[in-house]
C-alpha cells in the first residue's frame, strides 16, 4: 500500500510538456527545421543555455553542431523533439511551430540517439525494434532490421555476444561495452526510419575505425532526410552540408565545406571552419 501510495504521487503529476489546446496532424514531413531567435533555461536555472539562436535546415541536409564544452550543442539537440520547450522564440518543422503538432506525432518523426545511451533489460533484437511503431510487416522489419544492423556497423560485434542479437542485456544493457551501446542506440534509431534524424555525439565512444565505417554508411542514409550531429570531432562533421559553432550559447559562426581541417579532435571551444561564411 505504502508503494501503491508513491506511485500514484507520481502518476499524478501533470506533465511539463504537453499538447497545446490547438494541435496539428504531422504526417508528411519534408524536414524544414527553422529556429527563429531560440533562448533556453532550465527551469531549476537562471542562465540562459542558449540566447537568440536562429538558424534554417532544409530538408534533405546534414548540419553539424560544434563548440566547447556547455556551449549549448545538446540543449538545442534537445528542443527540436520537445524534451524541453523553448524560453524564448520559435522552432518550427515545415513552416509550423512544433508546439502545434501533437508531442506523440512530433517525436514520431524524430530519431533521437543521445549522449547517453538508455537500453532496456530485455533481448537485444527487442530494443532495436522498440520502436516499431507503425506495426510493420514481417518482411520490412527484417529488411529494415538489417540496414540498420549494417549501418551502425553492430552486425560486426553480434558473433561475440552469447546469443547474438537475442542476447539478454542487463540493467541498462551493463553487459556491454560503451561502444555497443551507442551501436545498439544508433540502430533502434536507423530501424525507426524517420525523416528527421539527430545524433548527439553518438559515436564518442567508438574507435576510429568502427566510427570511419559508421560515418561511410550514414552518408547515404542521411541523404534520404534531414540530419543534425552534434560532436566535437572532425571526422564525424567534415561530410556536413552546414556546420553550426556554438560558443557560450550563442551561434558565432556558420559555414561549409570542413575538409581542410586537419586535427582528429577538437580543442575545448575552439572549431576550424575551412572557407566559411560567417556571422558574428
Amino acid at each position: 500500500a505504502a508503494s501503491m501510495g508513491r506511485l500514484n504521487d507520481l502518476f499524478d503529476i501533470a506533465p511539463a510538456i504537453s499538447d497545446s489546446g490547438t494541435t496539428r496532424s504531422l504526417q508528411h514531413v519534408s524536414g524544414t527545421i527553422e529556429f527563429n531567435n531560440v533562448s533556453f533555461k532550465y527551469p531549476e536555472t537562471s542562465r540562459h543555455v542558449l540566447t537568440n539562436v536562429s538558424f534554417q535546415i532544409k530538408p534533405g541536409q546534414t548540419v553539424a553542431i560544434v563548440g566547447g564544452t556547455a556551449s549549448g550543442k545538446s540543449s538545442l539537440a534537445q528542443l527540436i523533439p520537445r524534451l524541453y520547450d523553448v524560453s524564448e522564440g520559435t522552432i518550427k518543422i515545415d513552416g509550423v511551430d512544433i508546439r502545434e503538432f501533437r508531442l506523440a506525432e512530433l517525436r514520431n518523426a524524430i530519431a533521437f540517439v543521445p549522449q547517453e545511451p538508455f537500453l532496456f533489460s530485455m533481448r537485444l533484437r527487442r530494443n532495436i525494434e522498440l520502436q516499431n511503431l507503425q506495426g510493420k510487416p514481417g518482411t520490412v522489419a527484417s529488411r529494415e532490421l538489417e540496414r540498420a544492423l549494417q549501418v551502425s556497423q553492430l552486425a560486426k560485434t553480434l558473433p561475440v555476444l552469447p546469443e547474438g542479437i537475442d542476447t539478454r542485456l542487463g540493467e541498462r544493457g551493463i553487459n556491454l561495452s560503451g561502444g555497443q551501446k551507442q551501436r545498439a542506440t544508433l540502430a533502434r534509431a536507423i530501424y525507426r526510419d524517420a525523416p528527421i534524424l539527430i545524433l548527439d555525439d553518438a559515436l564518442s565512444s567508438v574507435d576510429s575505425e568502427t566510427e570511419t565505417a559508421i560515418l561511410s554508411a550514414l552518408r547515404e542514409y542521411m541523404t534520404e532526410r534531414t540530419s543534425i550531429i552534434v560532436s566535437h570531432r572532425v571526422s564525424a562533421v567534415r561530410e556536413a552540408d552546414l556546420i553550426l559553432v556554438l560558443e557560450d550559447g550563442l551561434l558565432v559562426e556558420h559555414g561549409v565545406d570542413p575538409h581542410a581541417a586537419g586535427e582528429e579532435e577538437l580543442d575545448d571551444g575552439q572549431v576550424a571552419v575551412a572557407h566559411a561564411e560567417v556571422e558574428g
